[in-house]
């Protein structure tokens, strides 16, 4: 008895280094079935992982060198005739006494008698395949024998050793994978900062991270208003080509706009494209870049960024961090000029130097020519909503600007004056007028995007002198205050507005609406209370020098109806048209209220 204990301790020893000595999860599933069978009567053994999704028992590792090679034989079998599922689910050792006349699993008595052997033992070997499917080892006599409760310990036993030599091989594996994804990521980094600080562009940067992610991505630029795709997020309806032709056209507005309700929050977002023609809604990561506290673009990865493992998210770090190095350098150097040229032209508004020939050589080195004509384009957020612009929303403005005046109004500048992007625009003697719509319009869109709300636009007239930028500022300046004071839009000039408005352009925009509601107010709300038209008498009546005749007849009624209105007027609202000042002042109040509504 004792030179049998002995024996086995000393097959578990041989077990162990024998199993332990390989390096990798096949070679240790191979030496297992191996070790177990030499070292014990065992006469075969086989590790088998239960595979759910299939619904079978797969065959993984096989000792049996008592079946010839070139015979067939199941490597799989369904789970409803396999031992399998029973032994994990119980996490207990099966013993089948006599395998081939055994009925409770019809699979594995066919196997039994095609390849000779008897009494089995199944057992939990408590580790999963690379798969992470759960295993099973079990082992087979060609006789059939006594299972005794000392033979159990003794494999399971083995199969503790077993396990452990999977989990750390496991790690070791999982160690090494690490080790290499790290240096890969350190290789990563090093090609996309050697790129970016080379002066890479913003494409070709896209494109090498594009290659580097397994997830389709997209990166938006808010300093230019640039989106650039990746590869479809869901090509099955949406090819790359069709995906990217959309993404640049329609859909950048609404990638953009999105990034932008999002700010500087870091989460998923669920985008819907098909409003944009595109058949694809799904979710993507918005990773957002900012530079000083601003935000400036963002890197949207398409994968639900909870189930990413580390190296997932350490290399989308990697490329936001690229992204962002690189979206830094053009801020800075976009900013560095603005405030050049900003300083330049703030000066030349204001009439504050003494030396033309100094400020036109400065203006020479920023690039900018003041010799040639010249028209100022000032445009202003005129919305409800708007109306207060923080200094990040109209510098985000400005660079927008910039980059669609680029466009449509070639050698032009852009630079923030006051609440105003103000543009100066060279342009040819011989150019036509009505070649200033379409670049305006493309301007007017660009500021409704961006912002959201809608926006004026004034024109100066041509400046051929450096003094005559202080007038058309000043022009420019007084159409803008005229369209946030009466609400107005588009492309505008002072005749627009009406000598009135231009009079009053100096006045708190509140006070004159209040001026309006205090006037006209008592009467209006008299007229929706009785569905009457007193206030539309008085305008008409106004409106044709206070004559009657004249009055009635814009309104299709007798003398006397009109009489009795205005006496009505007067009865109720001391309206006295025989006074010159009160009939100003009424005509003031009706003049404003009609631009005020226009």
């Amino acid at each position: 008895m004792q030179d049998d204990y002995t024996q086995r301790l000393k097959s578990i020893g041989d077990i162990a280094s024998l199993v332990n000595a390989g390096s990798d999860l096949d070679t240790i599933l191979e030496r297992i079935v191996y070790a177990v069978c030499h070292h014990s009567f065992w006469s075969m053994s086989s590790i088998m992982a239960l595979d759910r999704d299939a619904g079978h028992s797969i065959l993984v590792k096989q000792f049996d060198p008592y079946t010839p090679k070139n015979r067939p034989h199941p490597d799989r079998w369904d789970l409803s005739t396999s031992p399998t599922v029973r032994v994990i689910e119980s996490n207990r050792p099966l013993v089948i006494p006599d395998a081939p006349t055994n009925t409770a699993f019809p699979g594995y008595r066919a196997d039994a008698v095609a390849r000779g052997y008897r009494t089995v033992v199944i057992l939990p070997l408590r580790a999963t395949d690379s798969g992470g499917r759960p295993m099973v080892l079990a082992v087979q006599s060609r006789q059939q024998l006594e299972v005794t409760e000392h033979e159990l310990s003794f494999l399971e036993t083995v199969t503790n050793l077993a396990a452990i030599a999977v989990e750390k091989t496991a790690r070791f594996e999982a160690e090494h994978d690490r080790t290499a994804k790290l240096r890969h990521l350190l290789q990563i980094h090093a090609e996309l900062m050697e790129q970016v600080l080379a002066g890479g562009a913003l494409g070709p940067v896209t494109r090498t991270i594009e290659s580097l992610l397994p997830e389709p991505l997209l990166v938006v630029d808010l300093t230019s208003n640039v989106v650039l795709p990746g590869r479809s997020p869901e090509p099955a309806r949406v090819t790359d080509e069709r995906w990217r032709e959309g993404l640049q056209t329609r859909g950048a507005r609404y990638v953009a706009d999105e990034v932008r309700r999002a700010g500087s929050r870091s989460g998923i977002h669920r985008f819907d494209f098909a409003p944009y023609g595109l058949d694809v809604s799904c979710d993507g990561h918005i990773e957002p870049l900012k530079v000083d506290g601003q935000l400036v673009g963002a890197l949207i990865v398409f994968r639900d960024r909870e189930s990413a493992d580390e190296m997932d998210n350490l290399l989308v770090e990697q490329a936001k961090f690229a992204l962002g190095v690189l979206m830094m350098r053009n801020f800075i150097r976009f900013r560095s000029e603005t405030n050049s040229q900003a300083e330049l032209f703030g000066q030349l508004f204001s009439g504050n130097w003494r030396d033309r020939e100094e400020m036109i050589a400065r203006a020479g080195h920023l690039g900018i020519d003041l010799t040639g004509p010249a028209r100022l384009v000032a445009i202003s957020v005129v919305g409800r909503e708007s109306r207060a612009q923080t200094q990040p929303n109209l510098a985000h403005l400005h660079r927008a600007l910039a980059q669609a005046a680029a466009t449509v109004l070639p050698r032009s500048v852009v630079v923030v004056d006051g609440a105003d992007v103000v543009i100066f625009s060279p342009f040819a003697e011989d150019v036509p007028e009505k070649t200033w719509a379409v670049p305006l319009q493309r301007l007017l869109e660009e500021a409704r995007w961006v912002t959201g709300d809608s926006a004026a636009i004034a024109t100066s007239q041509p400046c051929r002198r450096l003094e005559d930028y202080v007038a058309a500022r000043a022009e420019c300046t007084r159409v803008l205050s005229l369209a946030r004071l009466f609400g107005k839009t588009g492309v505008l000039a002072a005749s627009d507005f009406g000598p009135f408005a231009v009079l009053l352009s100096a006045a708190d925009h509140e006070s004159v609406r209040q001026f309006v509601a205090d006037t006209l107010g008592r009467i209006e709300a008299h007229d929706r209370e009785h569905k009457a038209d007193l206030l539309k008498t008085l305008a008409a009546f106004i409106d044709s020098g206070c004559r009657y005749q004249a009055t009635a007849d814009t309104l299709a009624i007798h003398v006397t109806t009109l009489r009795y209105r205005l006496e009505r007027l007067a009865q109720l609202f001391d309206v006295d048209l025989e006074q010159p000042d009160r009939r100003f002042g009424l005509e003031l109040a009706l003049r404003l209220r009609d631009l005020i509504r226009a």
